[in-house]
């Protein structure tokens, strides 16, 4: 039998929840211990919220990650819907992290049952060294655990992204290969793709200014989404 190539691979991230806050924190990497010390010690808060303007801040936050990884933010109108339809039903929420009251750094997560998803993260680049991203992971883990879920999981990454692959390990996380394979009817054969996070376009989005940036997500996003 012959071995079927994978059309596009990722890394699986999940997080086992059982053990606690207590039991959690002490497993997390020593580099990630320092980062949420130092983000508590430089004054950054972290709140857990479900509203509509949260997500509008995170929003902004997203557009400037989005850009400095280039490529186009989704619509503003894509994560209204999430709000409609799951944070206002007590299906996720959006952890924002503040220095000095100005947003720094936000992940949207989304939950059923014992189960969580770590779906979009962002930060201002700007206050990086504050590490506001460590925090804001930090206080999801804790609420979930103060909420009884079981796992969480934080998503595919691409095998080329080295340092999102080291962030979600450091925090004790389980890793595991996702395989997606494809079979071209015409070829009559499996082929690879290409994941689409590098390329040509990644360098035009990235010089792009945001609101521009923001226009054609709005375009794209009709066909991609």
């Amino acid at each position: 039998m012959h071995e079927v190539p994978a059309s596009l691979s990722f890394y699986g991230h999940r997080l086992d929840l059982t053990a606690g806050e207590d039991g959690l924190f002490s497993r997390l990497e020593s580099s990630v211990r320092r980062a949420v010390r130092k983000a508590e010690k430089a004054g950054v808060t972290v709140e857990v919220l479900q509203s509509q303007e949260s997500v509008r801040l995170f929003y902004a936050l997203q557009c400037q990650t989005r850009k400095k990884h280039g490529l186009p933010p989704q619509p503003l109108s894509f994560f209204l819907n999430i709000h409609r339809h799951v944070l206002s039903q007590n299906m996720g929420m959006v952890v924002l992290a503040r220095h000095q009251g100005r947003p720094v750094a936000g992940s949207v997560y989304f939950n059923f049952g014992d189960e969580a998803v770590y779906k979009f993260g962002a930060s201002d680049e700007t206050y990086q060294d504050l590490r506001g991203a460590n925090l804001v992971m930090w206080a999801a883990i804790k609420e979930y655990v103060r909420r009884g879920a079981k796992r969480l999981d934080l998503g595919r990454t691409s095998m080329g992204n080295e340092g999102l692959r080291k962030f979600k390990l450091g925090w004790g996380t389980a890793e595991q290969k996702i395989e997606y394979v494809k079979f071209d009817l015409k070829k009559n054969e499996f082929v690879t793709d290409a994941d689409g996070t590098s390329g040509w376009h990644t360098r035009v989005f990235r010089r792009l200014p945001v609101f521009m940036a923001r226009a054609a997500g709005e375009m794209l996003y009709r066909h991609w989404a």
